[in-house]
């Protein structure tokens, strides 16, 4: 998208007002048949362009919802000429930074538990068995 989102949604949604009111005021004075359809066209062109802004904007938010999913961390929205699209970067690159700091931290804790238990478990002993010999066995979930 490029520019401003607002104002090119505006002049989108305007574009299909005013082709449509044109369209039907055309078609109620019995126009020529052309300038109808120039109508027509006008408005359909308005629509499809609206459609592809909204387009781009779900594709940036599926792309962001995934690389959430896939714990996918690198991936990073530039900066945007459109303060409302430039909010919406910066806000998804917020989540993905603190979602990839919750899960370094996270990863770093359950390594550091892990060698706690492992220190922990590796001089233990079963009643009845030689000992310094561990028949126990701690599995890992």
């Amino acid at each position: 998208m490029r520019g401003n989102f607002r104002l090119n949604l505006a002049l989108a949604f305007s574009g299909i007002i005013i082709f449509s009111i044109a369209a039907g005021m055309l078609w109620a004075k019995e126009a020529p048949g052309y300038l109808v359809a120039l109508s027509a066209i006008g408005m359909l062109l308005s629509l499809l362009y609206a459609c592809r802004m909204f387009s781009e904007l779900t594709g940036q938010i599926r792309i962001f919802v995934k690389s959430i999913e896939m714990k996918d961390f690198t991936i990073k929205f530039p900066k945007s000429k459109d303060r409302s699209i430039d909010e919406l970067h910066e806000s998804m690159n917020r989540i993905i930074a603190l979602n990839r700091d919750g899960t370094l931290a996270l990863e770093t804790r359950k390594l550091y538990y892990d060698r706690i238990l492992r220190i922990m478990t590796h001089n233990l002993e079963v009643p009845g068995s030689s000992p310094g010999w561990s028949t126990l066995e701690i599995k890992h979930l």
